[in-house]
């Protein structure tokens, strides 16, 4: 049998996987049926998100930017979120 519901990857550190924690499901309101399901992270995936995130930051040259290079991109990241809001919105929802 086909699972429509399977478990959710969380992104740790740049890679799709399981959480170590709890499992958890979201359930649409309107019916109370879970729409999705995913384990909760870990203290560990936690640090281990922390310490890639801190990683990235340092290797990919954005720490190096000068503030209005890195307000030019924030900027552009906003405008591309307000266009697509009504998109996000149904994501949201779901």
């Amino acid at each position: 049998m086909i699972d429509l519901n399977p478990i959710q990857p969380i992104c740790i550190a740049g890679e799709w996987r399981a959480g170590g924690g709890d499992l958890y499901e979201s359930l649409y309101p309107a019916t109370g049926e879970a729409v999705a399901r995913l384990h909760a992270a870990s203290l560990e995936d936690v640090e281990e998100a922390m310490a890639g995130a801190h990683r990235a930051f340092r290797e990919s040259g954005w720490a190096q930017r000068k503030p209005h290079e890195r307000a030019t991109v924030l900027y552009r990241i906003a405008a591309l979120i307000r266009e697509r809001s009504e998109e996000l919105a149904q994501l949201q929802r779901l």
